[in-house]
């Protein structure tokens, strides 16, 4: 970085419009920049097949613990590789690659800001139902205190969500994702209850 900032002639400001392969260039010729070129591309596939390792394994931890189905659990004789969790994941990047990134962006905040509710949720629910068990951390006040934190991400929720829904593929994405869930969360919890 250093040598491209000190072989390059354009002003500071405007170093933000050269990659690294155009430094590589003005520093090491064709040669370099090639070697940085094929170096950016092994950096971004080994940044995607990281990605879609570790979002198999969770995958494979749900339905470890039922909370998707149990066919995403099934693991290979050889490798002991999250098959099915594997294919599953890379059929949804497959997918959703092609999509606009405002679109996807709007999507998972609201799933992000979901999830962070569901958490608090959580929290207070274990507050009530075990109140007795040790904790690493104490949230003074109690559960009062705990709705009275949950209210501004509850807004904040309702307006991501709403800018989000009001994006068509965004919206669609949304439902995409959300109702499978649903469904399935409805359906586990009729068959636990049909089991008591």
């Amino acid at each position: 970085m250093t040598a491209g900032i000190v072989s390059d002639a354009l002003p500071w400001f405007l170093l933000d419009r050269d990659s690294f392969p155009s430094f590589a260039y003005f520093v090491g010729g064709k040669f370099l920049r090639t070697l940085i070129q094929i170096a950016s591309c092994c950096g971004s596939a080994g940044m995607c097949m990281a990605a879609l390792h570790v979002k198999t394994f969770l995958v494979s931890g749900m339905a470890e613990n039922r909370l998707v189905p149990k066919v995403l659990a099934k693991r290979s004789t050889k490798f002991q590789s999250p098959r099915n969790a594997a294919l599953l994941t890379l059929v949804l990047m497959l997918a959703l690659i092609n999509l606009d990134f405002d679109s996807m962006l709007t999507m998972t905040n609201a799933y992000s800001a979901a999830v962070q509710l569901v958490i608090i949720a959580a929290i207070i629910k274990l507050r009530r139902e075990l109140p007795y068990i040790a904790r690493p951390t104490k949230v003074p006040g109690g559960i009062p205190v705990l709705y009275a934190i949950a209210v501004i991400p509850t807004f904040m929720f309702g307006y991501i969500t709403f800018y989000a829904l009001s994006n068509m593929v965004s919206a669609i994405l949304m439902v995409a994702f959300f109702v499978p869930g649903v469904v399935y969360a409805g359906y586990r919890f009729y068959f636990r209850r049909s089991l008591a």
